[in-house]
């Protein structure tokens, strides 16, 4: 009888002990480290584009080019991208299109215009990060006045080599 009190004892040690080791302080979610405007800088490719419902809005080309942004030091952004023009095979059309934009390293929000500057700009805000990705996610605006996405649309960025 003593035996089965000791076991007792040793388990329940040894279940308090495992529940003090899987409890942690603070379960908070990771935090982006501090982005630089010069983390932006190159070229970057879209590797996803996903509704506020994770529905997959990215246009996939038969040839498989997706949405492609340059970010200068000189605050310019060159983007190439891709709208189907046959929908039978999926081909698609290019179209470049040179705007502006501003990085506020204290909101992790990129603010982009169009070539004239003019109007409030699309802002979205870097979600995520890592060395060579990041994740926007739309926050307000428009550029010369269309609105481009609908809210909380996310965009993954990959770097470019």
């Amino acid at each position: 009888m003593k035996t089965i009190s000791s076991l007792k004892k040793v388990i329940l040690l040894a279940f308090i002990a495992l529940n003090f080791i899987n409890c942690s302080e603070d379960e908070s979610p990771a935090e982006i480290s501090a982005i630089t405007e010069n983390f932006l800088i190159g070229e970057w490719s879209v590797t996803s584009m996903r509704s506020e419902s994770d529905e997959n809005l990215l246009v996939l080309c038969a040839n498989e080019n997706t949405p492609n942004y340059t970010f200068t030091e000189e605050n310019n952004l060159n983007a190439i991208l891709y709208s189907i023009s046959d929908t039978a095979t999926r081909e698609c059309e290019s179209t470049f299109i040179f705007y502006s934009y501003t990085f506020d390293s204290d909101t992790n929000i990129i603010t982009i215009k169009s070539s004239t500057g003019s109007g409030d700009g699309y802002k979205s805000k870097i979600i995520e990060s890592s060395e060579n990705s990041f994740t926007t996610q739309y926050v307000s605006g428009t550029i010369d006045s269309q609105q481009l996405t609908s809210p909380n649309f996310k965009t993954v960025f990959q770097k470019q080599s």
